[in-house]
């Protein structure tokens, strides 16, 4: 994930959100978990241009809650 992707995603406390949770492919996390430990699953109120762009180019768009 690029530097300025990165920066731009929102967070919940120190943890950074889930980008396949978000994304038309979706996590394989349970229970609200992800399989990655230090990230977590939420549904921001916004996301920036940058990381919709990155995850339709990346991960095959956004998740129907997303968009």
């Amino acid at each position: 994930i690029p530097l300025e992707v990165r920066q731009a995603l929102p967070k919940q406390g120190n943890q950074q959100i889930c980008l396949r949770f978000l994304s038309a492919q979706g996590c394989r996390g349970k229970n609200g978990s992800c399989v990655i430990k230090h990230l977590c699953h939420f549904k921001p109120a916004s996301l920036p241009e940058i990381v919709r762009d990155f995850l339709t180019q990346n991960y095959g768009g956004l998740s129907a809650d997303m968009q």
